[in-house]
């Protein structure tokens, strides 16, 4: 084997793996930013759920949601115990969609949280929600 042989040799190699290196770049970084996406997304289905219950605690705690005008105005229009009832199954529906994107911990306190709703539950719920996201 001659020197220009050997020298094609190495220069093909060094493309290849030049080529496969970007490939698996692409992909990683493209995996990451599915991952950072469906975390942001998590994250915020999370806070809007624990707002809700805040209210379910408190109607007082309205003031800690994210309200639009037009859905202002509905609530202005309802009673305390209306505003309870409505929050509560809020928090009762977002169960039924977090079997998609939440753990078994989270659906295992959001559950305890709507049975019996306390204080107690909600930071138990709210624990685990951080769990999720971050261990």
């Amino acid at each position: 084997m001659d020197i220009e042989s050997l020298m094609s040799i190495v220069g093909l190699s060094s493309l290849i793996s030049l080529i496969v290196n970007a490939i698996i770049s692409y992909i990683m970084k493209k995996k990451m930013i599915k991952f950072t996406r469906r975390t942001e997304e998590i994250q915020s289905r999370y806070h809007d759920i624990l707002a809700n219950m805040l209210v379910v605690l408190d109607v007082k705690n309205l003031i800690h949601v994210d309200l639009s005008h037009k859905r202002i105005q509905i609530l202005d229009s309802m009673s305390t115990d209306e505003i309870h009832k409505h929050f509560y199954d809020q928090v009762n529906a977002s169960l039924v969609f977090a079997h998609v994107y939440a753990s078994d911990s989270v659906l295992e306190k959001l559950q305890d949280f709507i049975t019996n709703p306390t204080k107690k539950k909600y930071k138990e719920t709210a624990k685990a929600m951080r769990k999720d996201l971050w261990d």
